[in-house]
């Protein structure tokens, strides 16, 4: 974190310099004194220089961040390997929260906290899978059917062994996934649809 903060800061002062010594402000400058007829006031010129130079610094230094974070975004989904190793991603996740050891006096809030953990893990494995591998690979990851249920020992209390239960079922899905990727992957780009064929 320290070192993006710096890598940031770079960037920002970067631009803002760029900003500073640049040809255009100065231009704009000396044709708004012709037409006043008089020379503006350094606090003008502390505002336009120092203040807008600031703004305009952070935004061209947010864009490129953004700008590249959106190639990175298109590259993946491009990329056959690199959306395989997200699916991935998501199983070690999922099999993090499944095997995550809870303290038998857990909090409510704690307990909450670790709900709210596996439900934004769910919704964002199930968003993913819709975008980058289509309708009927996120019917594939959400069939539970005939899937079975243990009572897991190591459960505080009935709803952690359900959610217990239902990620480690969701992994298993995950882990079909993975292994028939190419065929997933060939459906996306061949835009089958779930009436069109199923797996």
């Amino acid at each position: 974190m320290f070192g993006e903060t710096l890598t940031y800061i770079g960037q920002l002062l970067s631009h803002w310099a760029a900003f500073m010594t640049g040809g255009i402000p100065a231009a704009i400058f000396l044709v708004a004194e012709r037409f006043r007829r008089k020379p503006f006031e350094w606090r003008t010129f502390f505002f336009v220089f120092i203040v807008f130079g600031f703004f305009a610094a952070s935004y061209q230094t947010w864009h490129e961040e953004y700008a590249a974070r959106l190639e990175v975004g298109q590259n993946s989904a491009k990329n056959p390997d690199a959306r395989k190793a997200q699916l991935e991603q998501l199983y070690v996740e999922g099999r993090e929260i499944a095997n995550r050891l809870l303290p038998k006096d857990i909090s409510p809030d704690d307990f909450n906290h670790y709900k709210s953990d596996a439900d934004a893990w769910l919704h964002k494995t199930v968003n993913w899978i819709q975008a980058n591998l289509g309708e009927v690979a996120k019917a594939r990851f959400l069939d539970t059917s005939g899937m079975l249920t243990f009572s897991y020992g190591g459960a505080v209390n009935s709803e952690h062994s359900q959610i217990v239960n239902g990620v480690n079922n969701f992994c298993k899905n995950l882990q079909t996934l993975i292994v028939e990727f190419d065929a997933w992957a060939h459906k996306k780009v061949s835009g089958i649809s779930a009436g069109d064929e199923g797996v």
